[in-house]
């Protein structure tokens, strides 16, 4: 379905994308995270064909996007960063012209967008700009369905939303992946990561990994451990300098440590007790994504300090 092979992008000096190599499929969710400065909207400008200034080589459905860009854009819908529909029509009327752009029918939308368009309905007579937050992230949507298309791209959706909306827009492309609409969906939340079924993580425009997000932390080697008990700043400046932390960084309320896979953390209370007054709670747990992610962020550096 979708085929992107050495993707880079240079702004001037600045390499924004450097060398994207993947793949996503037609019924897929393929969730695309980093942190902001990552180059998710400048991957999103060019998966949806407003971009065509970079090199290498990128297909949808089998057509090239630089050739066919016409042709590709009547099965994409895109919703971008920014809120970009208009502000003083009513629900109702940003349906109707954007129907009207691709000579389709509104009144499909009950069909095409489920409950996401049930949710919308009763206020369709309000005018856009006086929508909340979750509401405008819906219409988007709906305005980028309205035409059925077989690919999405949504460029970061449940940014300064509600949890509960999240959850909704979430469950909604669950709906749409079972339709079998390939999802291209980019993301800075990390607890976000298991609802895709594949994940592409990006670091200033390196690409650190692409697999299930379940075979990322499966392939966490490191001993990740825990430790509570002191204000988390304070523990940073006590454990970041043990001689076997690979790596330190804050957690919530917490400090997580990265060590050595045969690391005996029993000594971590000597350190601590050296360095801290105070009991603490040192323990092993588990890794999250975000901690993958981290450690794909330091082994990546490690590697590029050495070329």
């Amino acid at each position: 379905m979708i085929r992107a092979e050495n993707i880079s992008r240079s702004f001037g000096r600045l390499r924004a994308l450097n060398n994207l190599n993947f793949t996503s499929a037609r019924g897929e969710i393929l969730g695309i995270m980093g942190a902001n400065g990552a180059g998710k909207s400048t991957l999103f400008q060019i998966l949806a064909t407003l971009d065509s200034c970079y090199e290498g080589m990128l297909s949808m459905e089998g057509l090239d996007a630089r050739k066919h860009r016409l042709r590709i854009r009547r099965s994409i819908g895109y919703v971008p960063g920014q809120f970009s529909l208009y502000g003083d029509l009513t629900i109702r009327e940003n349906l109707l012209f954007f129907s009207s752009v691709y000579g389709c029918r509104a009144e499909n939308m009950a069909e095409i967008g489920g409950a996401l368009w049930e949710g919308l309905a009763p206020f369709a007579h309000r005018q856009a700009r006086h929508l909340s937050g979750g509401m405008k992230q819906k219409l988007s949507l709906c305005c980028a369905l309205v035409h059925n298309p077989s690919i999405l791209l949504l460029d970061e959706p449940t940014t300064g939303i509600d949890p509960r909306s999240r959850l909704e827009i979430w469950d909604v492309l669950k709906s749409l992946k079972q339709a079998g609409k390939t999802i291209l969906v980019s993301t800075h939340y990390m607890d976000e990561a298991c609802f895709a079924d594949r994940l592409l993580l990006l670091h200033r425009g390196e690409q650190l990994s692409t697999d299930a997000p379940q075979s990322m932390i499966a392939s966490y080697e490191k001993k990740l451990v825990s430790v509570t008990g002191a204000p988390a700043q304070q523990l940073y400046q006590v454990f970041s300098t043990h001689p076997d932390a690979e790596s330190c960084y804050l957690y919530g309320n917490s400090l997580h440590m990265v060590l050595p896979g045969d690391f005996d953390i029993r000594s971590l209370d000597v350190w601590g007790t050296t360095h801290h007054t105070g009991p603490l709670d040192i323990r092993p747990i588990r890794p999250e994504m975000e901690d993958v992610f981290m450690d794909r962020i330091r082994t990546h550096q490690q590697s590029s300090a050495w070329t």
